[in-house]
């Protein structure tokens, strides 16, 4: 049962690495250029959380909520900057969209499948 967790952790530690590595990459002084890791942080610490048994349930969701706000902001601002043309920004904004809508998408599944799972042990 350990696997949104883990996916959690996964989730968080891609965003972190798009984050850095973009933000490296680009010639720029602005902050936002490090978004993508500042979404992956609290992700990833919620993943550090889940993996407590108490909490899980909990540290979770927090994250699913995290991810799908970081689903749409990113979503939202690929048409503008796909239409500015700045690679960079669209790289980062389309891997942080996929990234999060992916675990987003992969925890509902999960949280679908445990709870067909206790209905079926409570009916048993």
């Amino acid at each position: 049962m350990m696997r949104m967790p883990l996916l959690t952790l996964v989730a968080g530690s891609l965003l972190i690495a798009v984050g850095i590595l973009i933000g490296l990459a680009v010639d720029s002084d602005s902050i936002t250029r490090f978004i993508p890791a500042f979404v992956g942080l609290p992700i990833l610490i919620c993943g550090l959380v889940a993996m407590s048994r108490e909490f899980r349930k909990h540290a979770v969701h927090a994250a699913l909520v995290i991810a799908l706000l970081g689903a749409v902001a990113s979503g939202i601002r690929i048409p503008t900057t796909f239409s500015n043309g700045s690679g960079a920004a669209l790289t980062s904004q389309v891997l942080m969209c996929l990234i999060c809508l992916g675990y987003v998408i992969l925890g509902v599944r999960s949280f679908i499948r445990a709870r067909r799972e206790r209905h079926t042990a409570a009916a048993a």
